[in-house]
């Protein structure tokens, strides 16, 4: 009796195992493999977005939508979470191909080729994070630098590749409480890659900041140097940091390279507490001119303000300086977006800004006398993460353009039509 239980049980094991439909996802690459090809063309200025993921193809002498890579398999569905989607987490574009970090079921690193529509997944024996092009890297002939997330207590990886996804420098850089806080803007310089960053401790007046610059040189090599407090901040920091003002800096210094058609900038960020338990944060400008020997100078620019926002890129143009960054926290009014601050080029406080709204930070593209600006597609309504997630679809593609001789800033519909955004006084 006990066995034909035995076997009784074994076999409703086995039908109901029979019964079930395992699912296994395909991979990323099995939907997203291949995209229409098109005819490259000079004036053109591409975008990317969120909501849902698109990455955008602009004419900058019509001022139109050309072309849209759609990174979903069907939009309307998008929105109530049945269809398969990929993120743009950051992108990058160099000789006629889109390199972006595409976010699904899984993280991959991916060259699109506009001429012809391929796909190609680049293997890396990490998660990509960043990637940046870099036009004068390799010797001129391009370069693509993509590292892992830079976690204080271990590391990252870093990989330079050609322009067609073969291994130039590959290192596994080892580190204890280093903040790496853009690693993806390092600079090239005499044949290597350079990369600042800083100790992530705590510190004070009198152990203000020591920083760092990462040498990359060939296959499995970096070298870390330490650079002295005065090289970094050139004596231009105010009188209250020695002052006895400030109780204690809750963060280090940290660094963020921005490079401009003509010059490579640098964004030394402060964050701080106040003996009246206030967090405070200042942002100062430098112009970096060589990392391998620290040639840095102060801009006398300062942008710190009630609210903090990020610098995301820089643009100069005769007497003016224009640092765009994201509106991060604090903001009185709610604002979600990007925010262009004008400075004077000798220095001083910010004249005017003008803000766009719901422009993002995936990716920005510059050419001689313009910045153009990435704006999400799809926007949600009323509260940022509701539990039901409502979204307003009634929105039209666009992007945003600075002019720098004008000085005057446009939002472009995909028609090409536009209106004239306003600037005000800080």
């Amino acid at each position: 009796m006990k066995q034909i239980k035995n076997i009784l049980l074994l076999f409703m094991i086995l039908l109901t195992l029979g019964s079930c439909s395992f699912y296994s996802p395909k991979p990323d690459r099995y939907y997203f493999n291949k995209m229409e090809p098109i005819e490259w063309k000079d004036e053109y200025v591409f975008s990317a977005t969120w909501y849902p993921s698109q990455i955008q193809v602009w004419n900058s002498k019509t001022n139109k939508l050309e072309h849209t890579y759609e990174l979903c398999t069907d939009n309307e569905n998008w929105v109530n979470n049945k269809s398969r989607y990929m993120d743009v987490f950051c992108m990058s574009v160099i000789n006629k191909c889109i390199w972006f970090v595409g976010v699904g079921l899984q993280t991959s690193l991916i060259r699109l080729e506009v001429e012809t529509g391929e796909m190609k997944y680049i293997d890396l024996d990490f998660v990509p994070e960043e990637v940046v092009a870099i036009s004068e890297g390799n010797n001129g002939k391009g370069a693509i630098v993509v590292a892992s997330y830079a976690d204080p207590r271990f590391g990252v990886k870093v990989n330079v590749l050609d322009t067609e996804g073969n291994i130039l420098v590959k290192s596994d850089i080892e580190f204890y409480r280093i903040d790496m806080h853009s690693l993806k803007n390092c600079f090239y310089e005499d044949g290597n890659y350079y990369v600042p960053c800083c100790e992530d401790y705590d510190n004070t007046s009198e152990n203000l900041v020591k920083t760092k610059v990462i040498r990359l040189v060939d296959k499995n090599e970096c070298f870390i140097t330490d650079v002295s407090t005065e090289k970094i901040l050139n004596k231009q920091l105010p009188e209250k940091f020695f002052s006895g003002e400030l109780e204690e800096f809750s963060s280090t210094v940290s660094l963020t390279t921005c490079k401009s058609a003509t010059n490579r900038f640098m964004e030394v960020l402060l964050i701080f507490d106040t003996n009246e338990k206030t967090c405070v944060d200042e942002r100062y400008l430098y112009k970096v001119n060589s990392l391998k020997n620290w040639d840095v100078e102060y801009t006398g620019i300062r942008f710190a303000k009630e609210y903090s926002k990020s610098m995301f890129s820089v643009a100069e143009y005769e007497d003016n300086i224009f640092i765009t960054g994201r509106v991060l926290c604090d903001d009185p009014e709610g604002f979600s977006g990007l925010e262009i601050g004008m400075y004077p080029a000798t220095g001083g406080e910010e004249i005017k800004r003008c803000r766009l709204p719901e422009g993002n930070q995936l990716y920005c593209h510059m050419t001689e006398d313009a910045t153009w600006f990435s704006k999400n597609l799809f926007e949600y309504i009323d509260h940022p993460y509701p539990e039901k997630p409502e979204w307003n679809t009634n929105t039209t593609a666009g992007i945003y353009k600075l002019d720098y001789k004008t000085k005057q800033v446009y939002e472009f519909n995909a028609d090409g039509s536009y209106k004239i955004l306003p600037w005000i006084l800080p």
